[in-house]
């Protein structure tokens, strides 16, 4: 028995070919219209009992479609079972049978249409902050991986992810929902900064002014074309000399939710104001320096952060007040902290680059945020190179891993880019 042939039908796979558009047809129907006549029987079986019969009658015709295709499964064995003995090989199991098929396939040119997929990650509606989830349906060598037809929840703690697959652990091949899901459970920590493979990845300490540590530039000029953002500064003054009373900072977050710090008393010292500020959600890295006026420094925190506010609840003194005033205002397309912001002139190609080991066998997923201002044009690129002078690395397929967007939106946010599959370190 061959392989395929062209137009005799009587290959393996000309054979398995038309057992399985059997088995397809079968399963169309036992989950297509018939199973929802079924259902809309069923919603009025209290008014009708006869129906039953019909109901029952049902039952039985689907279990004789799940026999039907259990006995095309024991078929399309049956003629792999025929292809190996006739090679007067020995058949000992359906797992080696299919190792000796894969290798004649490959042997001979053959190859699969891989079948059309897509990967979806749609966020819940009550959501809060900006984190995000990457997915890929290859594996650490660049292949297409087999996956069911579910959706998959995820939920965080603010600590880890839990994963929940469908559940589908009683279903057997035969059964009509088969295969429902993969009935995953588990739980992986979440991604930070920390974890990059890259150096400095969010670019928040310099070696010199504009020039991100860890990062080479090979062309730009640093204040110029290279620019490394600086976050908000704000300044706390406390005039009049309370002798008594307290009063509080607000804060609104980007969601609009307003927070409080503890009450102050008339005298704070910089660790109370920092203590009570880091108190905040989302103000967790914020320094604060100077004896009255104090300077607050809002690191780790998006570059267009809100105002603080004050409740003055202060007494004593003469007219006791607390002032708040920006002395250092935040860029405001900064997602967060320090950013690299590219300044174009019109004909330099911009280029920073630092040097990355990547591991054989695992997946490899890059993330960027970019925003940009409102008459800005042109392409970002990201590219993984041998060296400086090389060109962008192509995977196995011969795709060329260039990952550019052109500047177009005014927030790009939560960029996604393709794993890269590597087969050999370096």
């Amino acid at each position: 028995m061959d392989l395929y042939t062209p137009s005799a039908d009587s290959g393996l796979f000309n054979l398995l070919g038309k057992l399985f558009a059997l088995g397809r047809a079968v399963d169309a129907t036992r989950t297509g219209n018939v199973w929802t006549k079924r259902q809309a029987l069923e919603a009025v079986l209290d008014l009708a009992p006869q129906l039953q019969t019909a109901i029952i009658s049902h039952d039985a015709w689907d279990a004789a479609g799940a026999a039907l295709h259990n006995q095309i499964v024991a078929a399309a064995q049956s003629l792999i079972r025929r292809y190996i003995e006739e090679k007067n090989f020995t058949y000992r199991t359906l797992n080696q049978a299919l190792e000796v098929i894969r290798s004649d396939l490959v042997a001979g040119g053959y190859y699969f249409t891989a079948s059309t997929k897509s990967l979806t990650v749609t966020p819940g509606a009550a959501n809060q902050g900006d984190a995000l989830i990457a997915v890929s349906d290859r594996n650490g060598y660049g292949e297409p991986v087999w996956i069911y037809p579910e959706t998959i929840n995820l939920k965080s703690d603010g600590t880890r992810l839990t994963v929940s697959g469908a559940r589908a652990s009683t279903l057997g091949r035969g059964d009509r929902d088969w295969p429902q899901g993969s009935g995953a459970y588990f739980t992986i920590p979440l991604a930070s900064l920390n974890q990059s493979l890259l150096a400095n990845p969010g670019l928040e300490t310099t070696s010199a002014a504009n020039t991100p540590d860890a990062w080479t530039i090979h062309t730009g000029t640093p204040g110029t074309t290279i620019v490394i953002t600086e976050p908000e500064q704000q300044q706390i003054a406390i005039t009049g000399n309370p002798t008594g009373g307290y009063f509080v900072l607000t804060w609104t977050d980007p969601l609009g939710k307003v927070w409080h710090t503890t009450p102050l008393g008339p005298a704070p010292t910089t660790s109370d104001i920092q203590a009570a500020l880091r108190g905040i959600p989302g103000l967790a890295a914020v320094t604060v320096s100077g004896t009255n006026p104090f300077t607050v420094i809002f690191e780790d925190t998006p570059g267009d952060i809100a105002h603080l506010q004050v409740i003055n609840r202060l007494t004593g003194g003469t007219n006791p007040q607390v002032t708040v005033t920006t002395t250092r205002a935040g860029d405001v397309l900064s997602y967060r902290g320090r950013s690299l912001k590219l300044v174009g002139n019109g004909s330099e190609q911009t280029t920073l680059y630092q040097p990355v080991r990547l591991s054989p066998g695992r997946v490899y997923l890059f993330f960027a945020r970019a925003r940009r201002s409102s008459s800005a044009t042109g392409t970002v690129n990201f590219e993984l190179r041998r060296s400086i002078s090389d060109t962008a690395l192509a995977d196995s397929a011969g795709n060329v891993k260039v990952f550019g967007f052109i500047v177009s939106d005014p927030f790009r946010t939560g960029i996604f880019l393709p794993s890269f599959p590597v087969r050999q370190a370096g």
